[in-house]
This record gives C-alpha cells, structure tokens and sequence, in this order.
C-alpha cells in the first residue's frame, strides 16, 4: 500500500477554519486553549487534573455499557492518572460514511501515540454515542457501489431507540450487492447479528463496532444514563433560565465572524431538549411557561426547576451543551473531530471557561481517499498521480490532452490581440476619444471569439480521445462521487468486502493522528 500525504490547501476541499487551526494563525489563538501538537499533553494533563471528577460513576455507567473484557481498563479511569481521548457520532447504519470508521481509527491510534509518548498516563479511547440525536433521515442510508441502501422504518423519535428488527429488507439489498465469499459472509453474519436480533440501533451500534475493532479496543459510552446527566444539573438551570450558554457562544461566534471566518453554531435562547418517551423536543419560553414544542406539556418556572433536579434524565444537551456535558463527565484530554465539528468547538472556549470546565485538545480526524487496486492501474495507465487528483477533471483532460500532442489553448494569440487593441486604442483615441470606447468593445468581441474556438479546440480533441476521457471521467467520479471526498459519501463495506480485516489494519498502520495533512491510500499490488 502506497501511502501520499498532501496538505489540506491542496486539496482544495477543507474551509478556511480548518486549515488556520492547523497551521495555528495568529487570528485564532483566543478560541482554542492548546496547540494541535503531541507536546501540549503535558500541560493539558496537568490541567485536567484540577478539574473534580466522579470516576466512581463513570466507571459504573461504562462497566454497565461495556464487554466484560473491558472492565480491567474500565477500572483503570478511578486513578487520576488514567484519561479519555473521544470522539462522537450520529449511529448511522452500516457505520455511515468512511469517515465515521477514520474517527475510530484517529482516536485509537491517539490513545496509543500519547502512552508511547507519556507512559506515566493511561489513555483510554471512547466513542460517544449520539444516541438522542433525531435526525433520522441522515442516519438512515449508506451508499455502496454507486447504490444507495436506505433503511425505510417509518419510525420517529431518537435513534437510540429504535427498533432495528425493521432492516430486514434492508439486509436483503445489502446482501444482494455484497455478493458471496469469506469477507461478505463474515460481514453479514455480523451485521444480521447486530440488526436482526432484537436490538435497538444504540445497542446495535455498540455490538458492531464492539466487534469491528475487538482485536483493538474502544470504550462505547451511551450518555443517555441518567447516573451521568445529573452531574450538569447546575448547567441546565443556567442555559434554561439564564440563557448563559446562548450569550456566550453567540459573542463568541461573532468575533470569529469579525477575524473573517465562517461559524458553523448559531445558539438557541436554550440549548437542550425535553425527552417524554422516545420523542425529543425543544425547550421555549413562552407567557411566562416552558413549553415542549409539538407538545401540550408546559412548565412554570417553579415547576422546571424541580423537573431538572428529579428527571434530569429527560434533558438531552444539543451540538451546543453536547460538548460541555460530555467535558464535565468524562476525563477527556482530548477531542477527535472533523472540520466542522474543529470550527464550531472554536465558538465553545468562553463557555467551558465560563462553566469551570475543562477545555480538550483539538485533534482533527484524519481525512484519507482510498484508491483501490483497479483505480490505481487506471492512474497509471492515464499517467495521473496522487496529487493530479485534486486539481479537477476539467485540468486531468487538458494535461491527458496536451500530453497527446493537442495544444487546447490560445493564450499567447489572446495576449497578441490585447497587445494590438491596446495600440489601436491609443492612436483611435487620439483622433477621437469616443473611439477608445468602441476599440475596447471590439476587442472584448474577439476575445469572445477565441474563447469560443478554445473551447471548440476542447471538445474536438477529447473527441478523438473519447475512450480516454471516459476513463478519466469513470476515475475522477469513482474516486469523487458527486464531486466530493470519497470519505463523506462511500462507506466501508466494499473496501472490507475485497480486503476483509486487512483494511483497518492499513488504516491503524497509516494513520498518524498528529500528522495533520490528507492522507491518500494507493493499491498499487506490490
């Protein structure tokens, strides 16, 4: 396997934010506490140290969530040397997109660089499950072999919840494309064993990836547990009746705007939501109540305040409260996210400092295509490397052409005619000066013609390559599909249908989770 890595702006497809965070601009160092580099460990531990924390629970809620064989490593979170490294996601099906497995892969492979690193530590990955999330649609398909697999369920409610005895029609496309043979019917086996067995999708989820990285570990913990929600009570007052977190995170987002950045958060008045059954609703006040939208259920504020000290289990914190509840449960040195979830954790820094809570080092997932082998022997064939990639199919045809003796453009012609009218110009505009105006208008009507013989010159050449600008075409859309990263639209089935546990062992051999550049994966069969 034949490992690239190229920076973030090369690759044209990661925002602004992103890439200042990781070349650490000046701009940015208020919204953030440690530099993104293995060195601000030391610190950070020191600093987290200070921070109380009730481990004798969190290593309840984990043993209770957990295998068995975990529960050594569990018990190693009572000692204040022992810390979490955690990433989250949505529990989409199948394992969504690539990326959701490269998190996994990026907080493992954290966890083991910062014990080689600081071996007086313990480092333990976790994987946060986003179980009361109820954007259902989103979570509900993968794509595979340009198919898309969508689980029809007709369900509402939290994902968590649901009853995944309902993917059997889904299992049977899944099936279909996955085909036979040893990787596919290990693949099913497992999936008919997480899904089809009287699971809910959080249950499920924690078996599949329970059983995908066994000859690893992860640490799956479900926050829905009602033991942990107590611990952000006084939160929940202050976001509810003080609105604290909207007017923090808000003044925030706002100089990130004035430094010329994009925010990814725009903060509600209240930053969680009331769960009655499996249904998930927002909070809002209104004459004088809090009232549970979609809902006749409505509180005074005497009446709020007793339901958060004797059900804070039915408030589930949103992408805003998320964080600061999962900082004020969990040991967390250090968080693992990908470009949007680094933007807005950058609108969070006020509020974790207003609220005494500890602020973890951001650490980008690592972002990786995969070509596999038949790609890569195309690659070759068309003369297109790595890099060639990403400038885009339009700039591949045009070197696939040139490199074929057609020469496609008609800059030097261009620049003669400008020269020319810029005479005719000066020496029109001498006899008359309305003339200037009619020279430039001339020679914005030729240069409207040799455009239009480029892109004549264009079409006629890939015309008479056609076969080879099919196959640059069927590459770039195999490799990009929809023209985005392959990471945020293929999921991992077909590459563990053709390399079974071997590709997520190339990912742990690859990945370094401090190398903060895209990472490209070649098959080239040797």
């Amino acid at each position: 396997m034949k490992k690239t890595v190229l920076s973030y702006e090369d690759t044209h497809a990661f925002p602004a934010l992103f890439r200042a965070y990781l070349s650490e601009d000046e701009k940015l160092k208020d919204f953030y506490r440690y530099p993104f580099s293995p060195d601000s460990f030391e610190s950070a531990a020191e600093d987290l140290k200070k921070q109380p924390f009730d481990r004798k629970v969190l290593v309840e809620v984990l043993r209770d969530q957990n295998k068995p064989s975990l529960y050594p490593l569990i018990e190693t979170l009572r000692e204040s040397n022992t810390f979490t490294v955690c990433t989250g996601h949505q529990l989409s099906i199948f394992a969504g997109p690539l990326f959701f497995v490269f998190k996994i892969v990026t907080v493992i492979r954290l966890a083991e660089e910062l014990k080689r690193k600081y071996p007086a530590y313990n480092f333990l990955p976790v994987f946060w499950m986003v179980s009361e999330d109820h954007d259902l649609e989103e979570i509900s398909s993968v794509n595979m072999y340009g198919k898309n697999i969508e689980w029809k369920h007709g369900l509402k409610g939290m994902a968590g919840g649901l009853d995944t005895s309902s993917m059997k029609k889904c299992m049977e496309e899944l099936s279909a494309v996955a085909g036979s043979g040893k990787n596919s019917e290990e693949l099913l086996t497992l999936f008919t064993e997480a899904y089809l067995s009287g699971k809910n999708l959080a249950s499920a989820t924690r078996f599949l990836l329970g059983k995908l990285f066994e000859e690893k570990y992860i640490l799956i913990l479900d926050p829905a547990d009602e033991r942990l929600k107590k611990k952000i009570i006084p939160f929940l007052r202050e976001d509810i009746f003080d609105h604290v977190n909207h007017r923090l995170v808000d003044e925030t987002a706002a100089r990130l705007s004035r430094c010329g950045y994009e925010t990814q958060v725009n903060p509600r008045e209240i930053n969680c939501f009331y769960i009655t059954g499996n249904s998930r609703n927002r909070i809002v006040f209104e004459e004088d109540r809090y009232k549970i939208t979609g809902t006749d259920v409505s509180f005074s504020e005497k009446e709020m305040d007793a339901e958060i000290s004797n059900h804070p289990g039915r408030f589930s914190p949103n992408v805003v409260m998320r964080p600061l509840y999962q900082q004020a449960v969990l040991p967390n040195i250090a968080y693992v996210g990908g470009p949007a979830e680094i933007a807005y954790w950058m609108e969070y820094r006020s509020m974790f400092e207003h609220h005494g809570i500890f602020y973890p080092v951001l650490v980008p997932r690592v972002s990786a295509l995969w070509i596999d082998s038949s790609a890569s022997a195309l690659m070759r064939k068309l003369r297109i490397n790595s890099a060639n990639l990403f400038t885009g199919t339009d700039m591949i045809l045009k070197k696939l052409l040139a490199e074929n003796g057609f020469r496609l453009g008609l800059p030097e012609e261009i620049e003669d005619a400008r020269r020319l009218f810029s005479v005719v110009s000066l020496k029109a505009g001498a006899v008359d000066p309305t003339l200037r105006a009619s020279s430039e208008a001339e020679l914005e009507k030729v240069l409207k013609s040799l455009k239009h013989i480029e892109e004549r010159m264009t079409r006629s050449a890939k015309q008479q390559r056609e076969a080879e600008v099919r196959q640059v075409k069927k590459l770039m859309e195999k490799l990009f599909p929809g023209n985005g990263l392959q990471e945020r639209h293929d999921n991992f089935i077909p590459l563990y249908l053709e390399y079974g546990k071997a590709f997520l062992n190339i990912l742990f051999e690859n990945f370094d989770p401090f190398e903060g550049r895209f990472v490209v994966l070649e098959d080239t069969g040797k």
